[in-house]
């Protein structure tokens, strides 16, 4: 009967769409016409996509697209927060969105007169171009179809864009990337993630390439690996004549691309002769370079600041030197390039080093010369060595890059053009986490709490971001982000470096520490701090690289001071597992004479890019922590 009512209800619809004229509708716009298949996984469906780029000159062309997208189900909604961006060389000339029901009539219509435009504030930019046209369209009832009509115009560019076919857990009924140019030019492009050629023809002196695709199912992206994008199919063009703000270049290679960038961070005239006098008496005493280049660079940290700014060019080419020397600020570029000038007032050679930062971008692929990076690093070449540096941090020591920039490939900026070279890889011995925590309880189960943390690396990145925040912020990011128990008392202080790292003090208070009590037993977490954070969902099929933050070693001691007449209802066993990939122990000592119970905890985390192949037992090693850290330490009041 359930089946009969909605044949008869679609029937009826189709009827009334027929006879208001717009039939089609039904076939387009109705979510009761996509095949089961394209509905399987999916949050949205694609019933079109097509965009046409009409390349008109090495700096111009023309982007039109067309997109009907029924929303699934609301974690499709993002669908109906339309953005679109523009500034000095992007131009959007129109925009209409129109909006169905489920079963295709439409129900609202925007132009582009009722989006909100404001400038862009991306949060980190000094000075911007940029703007943003904004429309929240308001939530839905689900399945609904969205309808986007746009026209771009833009006037210098060093890449086309990209195509994707779908999101992640998005299908695509009918899709088709289109891009049209004169005879005389061509592009360079690959598919990734899809098995699809072109259609390539020429006629009237222009040639044209079509990909296009139908009725392609959802996929979903796997949890904990780079952005999911890197997993979309896609399309990528890359022009190999170009031109943005007046600088036209060749992108045929890394060479070419590299050859183009280099020239806008020469500076014919970065220092006055009194200023480089200055940078030299910096470095008068010092050893050799090694020495030379952590004075200057420590010098960088304590006298500039970053800010960014994109105006124009000015997001490829930096600032002039003597202009951030004079501010005493700058953006990775214009740093980068103020610390490359102060290394050649010395006598050291360095190249700005184009790089996509992010711990889960994907490296630059060496095979396909393109345009991913989205910072900029300094490369020293040292001997057989290299020292890298990231010219925008305040704290970063002296060759440490941190997991924003290590195992990438970047395009070093040379005299001879560009030249793809790998980032230092991450190093478990450079995070180094050790904590001492002495837990004294009294006979009313309060306790409080003296720890000791000692950090490099990356772990230290993430401690000195606490010290910045004010207290109570602090308490909250050590509850939610490092899995304390909520405290009655709190106190965190740095408290110095060491030789190697950094030191801080943290002071906590508990009316309650233990988890439960049993009679006269009291469950306590073996520690206050979770030594392990990760948790691996169990997969046998994991088809991709699985991302921790960063390799570590972590060393945990924790001393539990008992009240007279208080002991230790049972001493744990010791565990240990070691791999290729991972090392734990976790040892109990009892300490009579004392009245202590100290627990010494050691996890080391060797790899932090996981093979499919290797994913399951990773995770099986994981598991087999968390089992191990779960187990509660038993105390017995008198």
């Amino acid at each position: 009967m359930r089946h009969l009512f909605t044949l008869v209800y679609l029937l009826l619809a189709g009827a009334m769409l027929s006879a208001q004229g717009i039939g089609n509708s039904l076939q387009l716009y109705s979510a009761y016409t996509i095949p089961d298949s394209l509905k399987k996984d999916a949050d949205a469906v694609y019933r079109l996509d097509e965009s046409v780029v009409d390349v008109q000159s090495a700096a111009k062309y023309v982007q039109t697209t067309h997109q009907v997208i029924t929303l699934l189900n609301k974690d499709a909604a993002h669908h109906l927060y339309q953005r679109h961006f523009f500034n000095k060389q992007t131009k959007v000339e129109d925009v209409e969105i129109k909006l169905y029901n489920s079963f295709g009539v439409e129900i609202k219509k925007y132009k582009k007169k009722d989006f909100e435009v404001s400038s862009y504030d991306d949060r980190m930019s000094l000075f911007t171009d940029a703007g943003i046209m904004t429309l929240d369209i308001p939530a839905q009832t689900y399945p609904c179809t969205i309808e986007i009509t746009t026209e771009e115009r833009i006037s210098g560019h060093i890449i086309l864009p990209s195509f994707y076919f779908g999101g992640s857990g998005e299908a695509s009924q009918q899709a088709r990337y289109t891009i049209r140019m004169p005879q005389n030019m061509d592009i360079r492009h690959r598919v990734q993630n899809i098995e699809l050629k072109p259609a390539i023809t020429t006629q009237n002196n222009i040639k044209t390439y079509v990909w296009e695709v139908k009725n392609l199912v959802a996929r979903r992206a796997e949890y904990g690996g780079y952005e999911s994008r890197n997993y979309a199919p896609r399309v990528e063009i890359i022009p190999l004549a170009f031109e943005y703000d007046g600088y036209p270049g060749n992108f045929t290679s890394w060479k070419d691309f590299g050859e183009w960038n280099y020239k806008l961070y020469e500076d014919a005239n970065p220092f006055t002769p009194a200023r480089a006098e200055q940078i030299k008496a910096l470095v008068a005493t010092c050893k050799d370079d090694r020495e030379k280049i952590k004075v200057l660079y420590n010098h960088l940290k304590q006298t500039m600041r970053y800010v960014s700014i994109q105006l124009g060019i000015g997001g490829f080419k930096p600032f002039a030197v003597s202009f951030v020397d004079e501010k005493k600020y700058g953006d990775c570029k214009a740093l980068t390039n103020y610390m490359r000038y102060m290394l050649k007032t010395v006598g050291i050679k360095s190249y700005p080093a184009l790089i996509n930062g992010g711990a889960s971008k994907a490296p630059a692929d060496p095979a396909f010369p393109a345009d991913p990076f989205n910072h900029v690093i300094l490369c020293i070449p040292q001997g057989k060595d290299s020292v890298w540096l990231e010219c925008t941090s305040n704290i970063s020591e002296t060759g440490f890059l941190g997991n924003f920039t290590e195992n990438k490939n970047a395009l070093l900026l040379t005299e001879q053009g560009g030249i793809l070279v790998p980032t230092p890889r991450s190093n478990s011995r450079n995070n180094i986490l050790t904590t001492k925590t002495v837990v004294s309880l009294n006979k009313e189960g309060e306790s409080a709490i003296q720890s000791s943390i000692y950090c490099t690396g990356d772990f230290w990145e993430t401690y000195h971001y606490i010290t910045q925040l004010e207290r109570e912020r602090q308490k909250t990011f050590f509850v939610n982000a490092l899995n304390y128990k909520s405290p009655d008392e709190f106190r965190f202080t740095a408290a110095g470096d060491s030789a190697t790292g950094k030191l801080f003090r943290l002071s906590l208070a508990y009316e309650q520490l233990f988890d439960f009590r049993s009679g006269n037993k009291l469950f306590f977490r073996p520690r206050v701090n979770k030594i392990c954070d990760e948790d691996l969902k169990l997969n046998n099929e994991r088809k991709t690289d699985y991302l921790f933050d960063f390799p570590y070693e972590k060393t945990d001691t924790t001393v539990y001071v008992l009240p007279a007449g208080f002991s230790l209802g049972n001493l744990p066993a010791t565990k240990e597992i070691s791999t290729a990939f991972g090392y734990y122990k976790n040892e109990v000592i009892k300490n009579e004479q004392r009245n202590e119970v100290i627990i010494v905890s050691q996890l080391s985390l060797k790899k932090h890019i996981i093979a499919p192949s290797e994913y399951i037992r990773v995770a099986d090693f994981i598991k087999e922590v968390n089992k191990n850290e779960a187990e509660k330490l038993i105390i017995l009041t008198d």
